[in-house]
C-alpha cells in the first residue's frame, strides 16, 4: 500500500472515530489528509470501498505484528500471553472507532466483504490452535476447539467490558485473567477424559460467508486463493504452481465422484505458501481430508 493511501486511510479512520461514518464526507477526508477531492477517488471509488480498504489494513496490520511476536524467541506461553496483550492494547487504542463501527453498522455486507471477514477469522482460529497446542501439549489435542470455543467466549466478554465500561482493564491483567482460566479448563478437560464438545470442522464452519453444499463451500474456498494470488509476493514459478494445482482442483471438483488423494496432494503443493495455508485447510476440512 502506497503513502498517500496509507494517510488517507489513516485519517479517516480518526474522522470516522470522532465525527462517525456518515456525518463524515468525503471531501472532510480529503482535506484533513491534504490532497484534493478528486486525488481521493484515484484511490477509493467511494466511502464505502475506503471502509472496506480500513478493515484490510487493520486486519493485516494486526496479522503482521502477530506474527513478528510468533518469530521471536519466546517460550509458547509468553508468546500468546504478548500477543493477547498487543490484541487488548490495538483494540482500547481504537476503541472510538471500534464502538463507531457497531453503533453505525456501517460496514458494507457484500460476498467480498463476507469472504474477507471469514478469511480473518479462519487465519485468527490456526493462530489459537497453534499457541493452544504449543502450550498445553498432545495430552489437550482432541480439546483444542473446545478450548478456543471458550477462550472466544471469554476474550470476547473482555472485550466488551473494555469497550463498553468504564471498568480498569489493562491489556497485560486481561491477558493474565484469560490464560489463567485457559489453564483451568485445559486441566478440568484432560482430567475429566470426557468426549470433546465441539469439532474443529464444526468451528471453522461457523461463520461460513455463504450457504450451499461443501462442494460450492470449497468451490468458493479456491476461487478465494486465486483472488489472493496476484498480490502474493511470491515467485512467479511458485505463482504457477498453484495456478496449476487450482485447475487440477476445479476440474476434479467438476466430476461426478472427485477423488480425495487428489485434493490431498493439489492442497499441500499450495499449502507450502504461507499466505494460502489458512484457505488450504478450510478446503481439507470441507472435504474431511487430513
Amino acid at each position: 500500500m502506497n503513502e498517500k493511501k496509507t494517510t488517507i486511510i489513516e485519517t479517516a479512520i480518526h474522522l470516522f472515530a470522532e465525527k462517525g461514518y456518515f456525518s463524515t464526507s468525503i471531501q472532510e477526508i480529503a482535506s484533513e489528509a491534504g490532497i484534493s477531492k478528486g486525488a481521493f477517488y484515484l484511490h477509493f471509488e467511494s466511502k464505502d470501498k475506503l471502509l472496506i480498504d480500513i478493515y484490510r489494513y487493520y486486519y493485516e496490520k494486526m496479522s503482521t505484528l502477530l506474527d513478528r511476536i510468533e518469530q521471536k524467541k519466546l517460550t509458547p506461553r509468553r508468546a500468546f500471553q504478548t500477543q493477547i496483550e498487543f490484541l487488548f492494547a490495538e483494540v482500547s487504542k481504537h476503541k472510538e472507532f471500534i464502538i463507531m463501527h457497531f453503533q453505525e453498522q456501517v460496514l458494507p455486507i457484500s460476498h467480498e466483504v463476507r469472504q474477507f471477514v471469514y478469511e480473518k477469522k479462519l487465519e485468527h482460529y490456526n493462530w489459537q490452535k497453534r499457541s493452544l497446542l504449543s502450550i498445553y501439549g498432545q495430552e489437550a489435542e482432541r480439546y483444542i476447539p473446545d478450548l478456543i470455543l471458550l477462550f472466544e467466549g471469554l476474550s470476547h466478554s473482555l472485550f466488551k467490558l473494555l469497550l463498553l465500561t468504564k471498568h480498569p482493564l489493562s491489556p497485560k491483567k486481561a491477558a493474565t485473567y484469560l490464560l489463567r482460566r485457559l489453564d483451568n479448563l485445559a486441566e478440568g478437560l484432560v482430567a475429566g477424559g470426557e468426549e470433546p464438545f465441539v469439532s474443529e470442522q464444526s468451528l471453522q464452519q461457523l461463520d461460513w460467508p455463504c450457504s450451499g453444499s461443501a462442494k460450492e463451500q470449497v468451490k468458493q474456498t479456491l476461487s478465494a486463493i486465486r483472488k489472493r494470488l496476484p498480490a502474493l509476493h511470491i515467485s512467479e514459478e511458485k505463482k504457477q504452481e498453484v495456478l496449476d494445482a487450482l485447475s487440477v482442483l476445479q476440474a476434479e471438483l467438476d466430476k461426478k465422484e472427485p477423488k480425495k488423494i487428489i485434493f490431498q496432494g493439489m492442497l499441500a503443493t499450495m499449502a507450502t505458501v504461507k499466505e494460502l495455508r489458512e484457505l488450504c485447510n478450510c478446503a481439507a476440512n470441507l472435504l474431511d481430508i487430513h
